[in-house]
């Protein structure tokens, strides 16, 4: 007598599957279309659309940037990009409306 060799699915291990996966896809969603992060249209300086560049590929990174700047507003086209033997890329922000109030070090 011969056995049957195929695998059977349980219904409810393929029901377990079909929402675990329905939920991870939704949860892996993010439309970008909906945040707008306000950059200037045009930095001049090299160093400052670097760092925009940065900081539009990475949003979470943006939000803790506005936070370090408590309301002020950063000067792109003042950005210096630093290398540091021990911690590696760096920029220096400047930030103040008209003039430079203070600036920011990111590591």
């Amino acid at each position: 007598m011969m056995r049957k060799t195929g695998y059977t699915f349980s219904p409810w291990l393929f029901m377990a599957v079909w929402v675990s996966a329905i939920f991870f896809l939704n949860g892996c969603e993010r439309d970008i279309g909906q945040e707008t992060i306000p950059f200037p249209k045009t930095v001049l300086n090299r160093d400052g659309a670097a760092l925009v560049e940065q900081l539009v590929k990475q949003p979470a990174a943006y939000d803790e940037f506005r936070k370090l700047l408590a309301g002020e507003e950063p000067l792109y086209e003042y950005v210096q990009q630093l290398t540091h033997a021990y911690y590696g890329l760096c920029y220096c922000i400047p930030y103040g409306k008209k003039q430079v109030k203070g600036a920011i070090f990111i590591l």
